[in-house]
């Protein structure tokens, strides 16, 4: 097992979002996880929010997943996505894991 948590991102999943604090809380529980960035919502008032309640800090929020993955590539281990931001962010453009792969980000999980 790996002695350091691997660190994760939230892609959607905002306190004002029906799962978001529950697969939040189920990422945290076994201590194998660590949430250290975020774009929780594209309402930045919710967005805002949701980082001070999940203890993430102000320089590891970010307006929109684009921003997101520019500046934590390399530094992430798993992007979690709600599958409501997926389908917003990516309008069925791309695939997101294809995105996340590029990103340079190991893993994503999905979440309805």
């Amino acid at each position: 097992m790996q002695n350091k948590p691997y660190q994760i991102a939230f892609i959607g999943g905002g306190i004002n979002s029906a799962v978001g604090e529950t697969h939040k809380i189920a990422s945290q529980m076994d201590g194998c996880f660590q949430l250290v960035a975020g774009s929780f919502s594209s309402h930045a008032k919710t967005n805002e929010e949701t980082a001070i309640a999940w203890n993430v800090p102000k320089e590891r929020l970010y307006e929109n997943y684009l921003t997101l993955l520019e500046k934590e590539k390399g530094c992430l281990d798993a992007v979690v996505m709600g599958v409501g931001a997926a389908l917003l962010v990516f309008k069925g453009q791309l695939d997101p894991i294809v995105v996340l792969a590029i990103s340079g980000v190991l893993g994503a999980i999905i979440f309805s």
